[in-house]
């Protein structure tokens, strides 16, 4: 079965229809996160894992969150990062999430490790134009435990909670001041390794790097490049 949206190394294939679009963005207006089943397609996927394989995972404390180990930066990285600034796929995830204009998306590679104390406790995410929050399972296997869980900051409701075992399956969740979320502590014995980051408000990736490129060069409004 063709996923609705899945991500290549040549880009976005949107195959998503009217009718589960409208689903997905009924999902997003109750539930207030959307999963994409087989987003990264295999290639995709054998291509990551092989670029990550043997690179080294490091503690990362997260002071508002907890412990992870986080991937250090590779090629795999990289190449996602690359794809999900996608400028198609950022409109559809505007137009299924009803946010008026992302600029661009940010990532990295985190693990959890089973019987330690690695996980994200209650916390936010929604500062510095982050908007949406992204998780990708790039586990090898299915993990035990490691749920995502939002809830209403104000009453401590639970919104909702998403295991995310598919490998190369996305979910998408909302950020606000009203919304907070975590991920529980993995059981078993499978780590729970994935591909997380913000798509962000504010100016395209293109639109940053020519900024940072006049920078650069010393150009500005009001010193323009003779």
């Amino acid at each position: 079965m063709t996923p609705p949206i899945s991500l290549s190394r040549a880009g976005v294939a949107d195959h998503l229809s009217d009718t589960q679009a409208d689903e997905m963005r009924h999902a997003w207006a109750t539930r207030q996160f959307i999963v994409f089943p087989g987003f990264l397609n295999r290639q995709l996927l054998d291509f990551v894992e092989a670029a990550t394989r043997d690179r080294t995972f490091r503690p990362n404390h997260h002071p508002a969150s907890g412990m992870e180990q986080r991937l250090e930066d590779n090629a795999g990285i990289a190449l996602l990062d690359f794809l999900m600034n996608d400028p198609g796929l950022i409109r559809r995830v505007e137009q299924l999430t009803s946010t008026p204009r992302i600029g661009w998306f940010h990532g990295r590679i985190y693990k959890l490790t089973p019987g330690t104390d690695e996980a994200h406790d209650w916390h936010g995410d929604h500062l510095t134009d982050r908007e949406i929050g992204v998780s990708i399972n790039l586990s090898a296997q299915p993990f035990e435990g490691g749920l995502l869980q939002l809830r209403h900051v104000a009453t401590q409701a639970p919104i909702g909670e998403f295991a995310n075992v598919g490998r190369g399956d996305c979910v998408l969740f909302r950020l606000g001041d009203d919304v907070e979320h975590r991920v529980l502590p993995v059981t078993g014995t499978v780590p729970r390794v994935a591909f997380a980051g913000w798509f962000y408000s504010g100016a395209t990736i293109l639109e940053r790097f020519a900024a940072l490129s006049r920078s650069a060069d010393g150009v500005s409004p009001s010193n323009p490049r003779k």
